[in-house]
């Protein structure tokens, strides 16, 4: 009797440690992606799970043990989007996974006849890349609650997803989610005001992308 209960004990204590990941897969438009493959992947890149984003772009993987994980997406006409996540005990993750649209190819093969035609020039060495050296945000912080939202009782997340400019500046704002119009507005303008020290390679700046994800929650009641 008392090995069952022990059993039943362990199985109890598993369930309540098991996590989530929860998230949608997205287009650079802010417009969701459905029918996609989502697939869970451990730490050494073997698959565990995988599932389909839904007609909203959403998708979840549960009863996960705390663990590395990495969530990779995939459709045709877009490229693979995927993001890790090291989820500990007593954390499920929310993720929002952009998937850019793949690089086209239009090829052709022609053949021009001349009399004379001139020497070919010479190969050029190939160029060397240098490590690319990662944004760092320089200025910025995040919005106040608008009084108004603030009195209509509306809480929730805010998620934009921005291309950060060569200058620093952020621009082609998206929302990814959001609880409501005012909100977004807010959050829009709050994120133009921001400055970056943009992404760098072989010392030049070069376009990059972010995920700006604000957190609005009712302050917690006076015991």
């Amino acid at each position: 009797m008392w090995l069952r209960t022990l059993a039943i004990l362990a199985a109890v204590a598993a369930f309540a440690s098991a996590e989530d990941i929860r998230g949608t897969l997205h287009s650079p438009t802010g417009a969701v992606i459905s029918d996609a493959r989502v697939m869970l992947m451990s730490e050494d890149y073997i698959k565990l799970a995988e599932t389909k984003s839904g007609q909203r772009g959403e998708f979840e993987f549960k009863d996960l043990k705390p663990a590395f994980y990495l969530v990779q997406a995939k459709k045709a006409m877009f490229q693979l989007a995927q993001h890790h996540v090291f989820l500990t005990d007593g954390k499920s993750e929310r993720m929002y996974l952009v998937a850019n649209l793949a690089r086209g190819q239009d090829q052709f093969s022609a053949t021009i006849e001349a009399a004379a035609a001139p020497a070919p020039p010479s190969a050029l060495p190939p160029r060397v890349s240098g490590k690319p050296e990662p944004f760092k945000r320089l200025s910025g912080r995040p919005p106040a609650m608008p009084a108004s939202v603030h009195k209509r009782g509306i809480y929730g997340t805010v998620a934009l997803y921005a291309t950060i400019g060569t200058d620093g500046a952020l621009s082609d704002i998206v929302a990814l989610e959001s609880p409501d119009a005012e909100l977004e507005q807010v959050c829009r303008a709050n994120l133009q005001q921001w400055r970056y020290d943009p992404m760098k390679l072989d010392g030049v700046p070069v376009r990059s992308t972010t995920l700006v994800v604000f957190e609005f929650l009712p302050a917690p009641a006076k015991p």
